[in-house]
């Protein structure tokens, strides 16, 4: 499901080679880190639909791991393989591993 260290030959892959996940979604494990517009404080027990961190720090972040990284057991608190992992990074900061994704709405016939 993820491209990691382990079988990427340490470099990116065009997008569906592996399996989707759960919700039919490609690549959203490894691969790449993907920016966001988030930032790192502690989860609550309230539900927040699609939240927005501060956008006034001098750290952007990112989630969903890289090709860089080795996947950890899913035992393990800080795995880089999470979905709610966060990792900080400096405005501007320029890494071949750090990217975004492109999204858009659903037709309604598709949903």
């Amino acid at each position: 499901y993820a491209w990691s260290q382990i079988n990427s030959d340490r470099k990116i892959h065009d997008i569906g080679l592996l399996k989707p996940n759960e919700w039919g979604l490609y690549d959203m494990h490894g691969l790449m880190y993907e920016l966001v517009k988030d930032d790192i404080r502690k989860y609550t027990k309230i539900s927040v639909k699609d939240p927005i961190g501060p956008l006034t720090t001098d750290m952007g972040i990112a989630r969903g791991g890289s090709w860089g990284k080795y996947p950890f057991p899913k035992n393990i608190k800080n795995q880089f393989f999470r979905c709610g992992r966060r990792s900080p990074n400096a405005k501007g900061e320029k890494s071949h591993r750090l990217s975004f994704r492109l999204i858009r709405k659903a037709r309604k016939e598709s949903i």
